[in-house]
């Protein structure tokens, strides 16, 4: 069963991979620049579109784990009642995220500490 919190884990480690990767392919690459730009944001959405299932009981599942998405308002104007619960289950996992990211940015920044020694 699809839950919000695996969902999130999910998005969570597909940032994680994402810096990763990265770091592998360009040597110039910088976290902290990464985390200030506009980048992120992309990487963001990406992560999201790709974690969140297509099928429609997975949706409602994660839809029911996590009861504040009950009360909020699907911004991207779904047409269906599933589009609706995609629409708020993107927007929270967005903010969950972009809070996530500012909390653990030193974390994110020893990636690049670690992967800096390792090549060395």
């Amino acid at each position: 069963m699809e839950t919000y919190q695996s969902t999130l884990d999910d998005c969570q480690d597909g940032i994680i991979e994402h810096i990763c990767w990265e770091l592998k392919e360009d040597k110039d690459f910088s976290v902290k620049e990464y985390l200030e730009s506009m980048d992120i944001q992309d990487t963001i959405f990406e992560v999201i579109d790709g974690c969140i299932s297509v099928y429609d009981d997975d949706i409602i599942d994660i839809f029911k784990s996590h009861t504040p998405l009950k009360y909020m308002d699907d911004e991207l104007g779904g047409d269906t009642i599933i589009s609706k619960m995609s629409g708020v289950i993107f927007q929270s996992l967005q903010d969950d995220l972009y809070s996530w990211i500012c909390g653990s940015e030193d974390e994110l920044l020893e990636i690049e500490t670690n992967y800096r020694k390792e090549t060395v």
